[in-house]
């Protein structure tokens, strides 16, 4: 994990434009990550799109959100659940282990 992390909450038209600039993908995301070097790294989190899927899934939106920032670093950690299905497994380990330790 770099050692310098900003998680920031951003509207949907932001994150829309960070997802098209950097990945060429048209929608709105729920979270983005940014790793920039071994030290710096940012994590995008677009709570409207958050809420609804809080919502749809019937979990609380501050849980949510505590997924959202937790799977933004595991990526920012250099595990990227989609490249392959070994690296989706590892990444939902990581997920549920770090979840378990905070208690969400």
């Amino acid at each position: 994990l770099p050692r310098h992390l900003i998680i920031a909450f951003v509207n949907a038209k932001y994150s829309q434009a960070l997802n098209k600039t950097y990945r060429k993908k048209s929608y709105v995301p729920n979270v983005l990550s940014f790793l920039y070097d071994d030290s710096h790294g940012e994590v995008f989190i677009t709570p409207s799109v958050v809420k609804k899927e809080a919502k749809k899934s019937g979990e609380s939106f501050e849980i949510a959100l505590v997924k959202m920032a937790v799977h933004g670093m595991i990526h920012c950690s250099g595990v990227n659940h989609e490249i392959s299905n070994k690296a989706d497994r590892v990444s939902r380990v990581l997920e549920q282990q770090f979840l378990s330790l905070i208690g969400a």
